[in-house]
């Protein structure tokens, strides 16, 4: 039998992708033109974006003529652009979560099907193991309850998701010769490290302009894999200093004039309430107003990861045996990207169940044990 060309193999991975990608799209938005906007965030993110184009002021987001510094600008921006495309209503106002859902399930599968098994088998089989892990991966992330809700909600948490992801992915494809299984490892994409470390700090800033400093957890997980990487050479790697130049830069390019047209403001009320006052006490009753109350509370995503990650958090406890078990140094990266932000969320006093929506790291791992149970 006639092997496949490259140039089929090349065709059948761009109809995968598309396939995936207006599934997503479609599987996020059906029903959402149906429903009014609800809760509290959503009108007002709505509303935000509509008064930017209406004033053509695109730096500072105003809410009923009120400064809102709630937030850094990428989702107004994101929803002024949807309201040029589909108009100004609720379908607009959601379709940008949608649309980053998918680009963030793409992006887990792709980097995901670059995850070679240790076992080793044939390239075929290689390969073939490779596309059920990235496939598994980015649905379990699809259909988890958290992202379900959030992808076709009109609020900012699917684009910091989706940087945060992509800047993980390219922390591990500059680690990628300390983390892979064999160092013959072989890639259906040519590894460019200088590419990797440009998304590296590119991703970092447009997930803080997303939703300011939380973003930035990705580098200290990089940072944290000394812990388990000998001598991983970090600084070479990575660019530390001219890194965070370009990426403090591309911040400063929306932050600076934010911050003189509001006199300040947006760092006082954004990072001075939103962050820190977030940190160390309760916003909105969300959270622990007594000392022993928050002790109480310190399992609290624990506890919520099996409803925000439902429903197939029914199989977590037993694929986490598995994947710690049998895990290997990526396997350790991601732990580490799921541990430093546990342990965050898990300090500040603020909790909300969404915030785990950062955690799917974990189920690439457990996705990884899926795969290596089915080639074993």
């Amino acid at each position: 039998m006639k092997s496949a060309t490259p140039i089929s193999r090349a065709n059948v991975g761009v109809r995968n992708y598309a396939l995936l990608f207006f599934g997503c799209v479609l599987f996020h938005m059906a029903g959402t033109w149906s429903l009014p906007l609800i809760d509290r965030d959503e009108p007002r993110f709505a509303e935000a974006s509509r008064e930017m184009i209406e004033r053509g002021d695109y730096i500072v987001p105003r809410f009923n003529n009120q400064l809102r510094l709630d937030k850094p600008p990428i989702a107004y921006w994101a929803q002024t652009a949807s309201y040029r495309v589909f108009g100004q209503n609720d379908f607009a106002a959601r379709f940008p979560s949608a649309f980053a859902a998918a680009l963030t399930a793409l992006s887990i599968f792709a980097w995901s099907s670059r995850l070679r098994s240790p076992q080793r088998p044939p390239v075929s089989q290689a390969q073939i193991g490779e596309a059920r892990v990235g496939f598994w991966a980015a649905i379990i992330f699809t259909l988890s309850l958290q992202t379900f809700l959030h992808a076709k909600a009109a609020v900012a948490d699917m684009w910091l998701v989706l940087f945060v992801t992509l800047a993980y992915w390219a922390g591990y494809e500059l680690l990628r010769d300390r983390l892979s299984p064999s160092p013959d490892q072989t890639s259906k994409i040519k590894h460019q490290p200088s590419s990797w470390w440009w998304l590296f700090y590119l991703a970092l800033a447009l997930a803080f302009l997303a939703k300011g400093p939380i973003g930035w957890v990705p580098l200290v997980t990089v940072v944290a894999t000394k812990l388990f990487l000998p001598n991983p050479q970090l600084a070479q790697r990575f660019k530390f200093m001219r890194g965070t130049l370009l990426m403090l830069t591309l911040v400063a390019l929306w932050g600076i004039p934010a911050l003189t047209q509001t006199h300040g403001q947006f760092f006082i009320v954004g990072i001075g309430r939103h962050v820190v006052g977030r940190s160390f006490a309760t916003m909105e009753g969300h959270g622990a107003n007594s000392f022993g109350m928050y002790l109480l509370l310190l399992p609290f995503y624990f506890v919520t990861i099996f409803i925000s990650f439902f429903p197939w958090s029914i199989k977590l406890p037993w694929l986490t045996r598995k994947a710690w078990r049998r895990r290997d140094e990526i396997d350790n990266y991601f732990i580490t990207g799921v541990a430093v932000i546990f342990i965050i969320f898990t300090l500040v006093k603020t909790k909300l169940p969404h915030y785990t929506l950062r955690h799917f790291h974990c189920w690439r791992s457990c996705s990884r044990a899926i795969g290596r149970r089915k080639e074993g």
